[in-house]
């Protein structure tokens, strides 16, 4: 049986660290090499199957949960301090528990 899977991005947000605050960017782009940055990514994976052999090749499509990984982004002049405040602060944020890369 061969699958195939389709991921669809459902949501993306940003945010600039500094050391005691965060500011969701309105605008995705450009990440600047002295500061830190975290990316919330919510995205649905589905699976497209087909039957199996000797039976009529229908097409199923199932589409899965929503699911959320968090990204950071510590620019190469960024200040240790605020690499470390995003990683304190991804924890807090991470209501659903996603991986964090």
């Amino acid at each position: 049986m061969k699958r195939e899977y389709q991921i669809e991005t459902k949501e993306l947000q940003s945010w600039r660290v500094s050391e005691f605050s965060k500011t969701e960017l309105q605008t995705l782009g450009h990440f600047y090499s002295s500061e830190t940055y975290v990316v919330r990514w919510k995205y649905v994976v589905s699976s497209l199957g087909r039957g199996l052999k000797g039976v009529q090749q229908n097409a199923r499509y199932c589409t899965g949960r929503e699911r959320f990984v968090y990204f950071f982004w510590h620019g190469k002049f960024s200040k240790a301090t605020e690499q470390g405040a995003s990683a304190l602060m991804t924890i807090e944020m991470d209501k659903e528990k996603g991986p964090q890369v």
